[in-house]
């Protein structure tokens, strides 16, 4: 098993402008960072309209150096878990994000959960932050063509050219 934070740590660009921000980890094993996530999945498949690459290696690199980064709302995963447990661990990461949040210091954010945009926007209010603010629908359960569809006009908007 590889310390997912010390992979997500590889890819850490030096200056972060756009965060995108998950729930967790998903808890069967997959990770944006391993190239095997749903997440990970469409938003390459998204990024292939704007960015020339060959491998996930070549793509996530791509990410990093153009100022892009992943981070969660929690670190271990609680997409398995009950409603209520699941929302109190979200409530309970609040205070983890702001501060991630204030030393990131994006200048976009990307929430890809539209159910925790409540405890992200109370990490950024904590955070002190005022960054551009999205937030799109989990590819996953008949949302993937929503969220490639939103997350192409986000990356239009805040001007990320097309490669063709």
């Amino acid at each position: 098993m590889c310390d997912l934070a010390l992979l997500r740590q590889k890819y850490k660009p030096d200056r972060v402008r756009v965060l995108f921000v998950g729930e967790s980890p998903p808890a069967n094993g997959t990770f944006f960072y391993k190239c095997d996530s749903k997440l990970y999945k469409h938003t390459k498949k998204v990024f292939q309209e704007f960015w020339i690459f060959k491998s996930d290696k070549e793509f996530l690199e791509r990410f990093k150096n153009e100022g892009f980064y992943l981070e969660d709302l929690c670190d271990e995963p609680i997409n398995h878990l009950p409603k209520r447990e699941r929302k109190a661990k979200r409530n309970e990461n609040i205070e983890t994000l702001a501060k991630k949040l204030k030393q990131l210091n994006p200048e976009v954010i990307i929430v890809v959960m539209k159910s925790i945009q409540r405890q992200v926007k109370g990490a950024i209010k904590i955070a002190g932050l005022n960054p551009k603010y999205y937030a799109i629908p989990f590819p996953s359960r008949g949302w993937q063509k929503e969220f490639e569809k939103q997350l192409k006009g986000i990356l239009t908007e805040i001007g990320i050219k097309k490669a063709h």
